[in-house]
């Protein structure tokens, strides 16, 4: 091809762009300086031309969009008249990927950005690629500042030591060479070497909050935070939930929290705490905050232990607990002993009444309510004893 600095430009795209499948601009101008202009088009390697338009004046431009399948394109644009023939730009290339649940990218998952280590500590670097099924990686570069720190050509992606020998900041950086050429670079992670390490001082329960109500079916997100410290001084973090354990949490979020879910919790009033265990130093303890997890439904009247007349109908009344969304209830149960009472309609309030006029005297155990939503859950208040007298 011949080439020439003025006369005609590619402008759009650039070499090495990226687009999803779609409208792709293209856009190329041309400028003779004197005399007309016969033609000016976008072609491909194969000699295909993209777009075209014919000359008449001594300048000339192509703008234009145009629906691109997925692949890698080389183009360049081309400039023709009957005087100095036809004038050629460098060819480009661009890539047009299969839509947004193909999207190939790559990230640095440790350090953490601000992480700061001890000179001579072993240093891991971790990547994390994305990508479509139709692309493969063939190549990942870790890089501490421009010094290439290794090579890696197959997952997991993750260096086998790095030894900092100078104090000083540096920028952890990557980049993904696909298998069509692409290279793509993930964004740069800051850390720090040669400062001293210091321990957390404390750790702090996020979540839950004091005093917060909960249901039996909820799930509890429990997050808690180190209290200073440096990253990697936490080996891990676990949670107690009325003296129950949860597992070991070992990887905080990129905030540095450490989280993680808790069900089955049962009514009652539950101490929630948080202990991070510190690498050779023991373990540091959370303030304990209270939380509060209802039945779902109260029994309001009668009340245990209270005693009613053979002939006094005895009044019931029910209430749903705060939260339990009173449109998601399909039927109330007032029951004893597995004994049907009375069955209600949900009626989209929180509250349900009915008089009972026992068959007969005697000790009724077991008198409870139960709420029953539409998705089958049922939610149950404790039971209790009253008495039915003569007369």
């Amino acid at each position: 091809m011949k080439n020439q600095q003025s006369g005609v430009t590619l402008t759009a795209p650039t070499n090495g762009q990226s687009f999803l499948v779609g409208p792709v601009r293209l856009a190329a101008s041309g400028s003779r300086g004197f005399g007309p202009v016969d033609g000016l088009a976008i072609r491909n390697r194969q000699h295909y031309h993209l777009a075209m338009v014919e000359g008449g004046s001594d300048t000339i431009n192509i703008d234009t969009t145009i629906l691109l399948q997925q692949g890698t394109y080389r183009i360049f644009a081309r400039m023709w008249d009957s005087i100095d023939g036809i004038v050629d730009t460098e060819e480009i290339t661009f890539h047009v990927h299969g839509g947004p649940e193909a999207t190939t990218s790559i990230s640095i998952s440790d350090p953490a950005p601000g992480s700061s280590y001890p000179i001579g500590h072993n240093i891991t670097v971790k990547v994390s690629v994305k990508m479509p099924e139709n692309r493969s990686v063939e190549k990942v570069e870790l890089y501490a500042g421009e010094r290439i720190i290794e090579e890696l050509f197959s997952s997991p992606y993750q260096n086998r030591g790095w030894y900092p020998t100078a104090s000083g900041n540096y920028l952890i950086k990557a980049k993904m060479t696909m298998n069509d050429g692409e290279e793509i670079w993930a964004e740069d992670v800051p850390i720090s070497v040669g400062t001293e390490v210091v321990n957390p001082i404390g750790i702090e329960l996020l979540s839950p909050t004091a005093d917060e109500v909960f249901l039996p079916s909820d799930t509890l997100s429990l997050k808690a935070k180190p209290i200073g410290g440096a990253p990697g001084t936490v080996s891990h973090v676990k949670f107690s939930v009325g003296g129950e354990w949860s597992e070991e949490v070992t990887t905080p979020g990129a905030d540095g929290i450490y989280e993680t879910d808790w069900t089955g919790q049962v009514p009652g009033r539950h101490e929630v705490l948080a202990v991070a265990s510190v690498v050779n130093d023991g373990d540091l303890e959370s303030d304990p905050v209270y939380i509060n997890v209802s039945g779902g439904i109260e029994l309001i009247t009668p009340t245990h232990g209270q005693q009613f007349n053979l002939s006094q109908p005895i009044p019931m009344k029910a209430k749903l607990a705060e939260g339990v969304p009173v449109d998601e209830v399909a039927k109330i149960r007032f029951i004893y002993q597995g004994t049907l009472i009375e069955e209600i309609p949900g009626n989209g309030t929180d509250t349900y009444e009915h008089s009972w006029l026992p068959g007969e005297a005697g000790r009724y155990e077991g008198v409870r309510v139960i709420a029953i939503l539409t998705d089958g859950n049922m939610h149950r208040s404790p039971g209790i004893a009253i008495r039915v007298n003569e007369g």
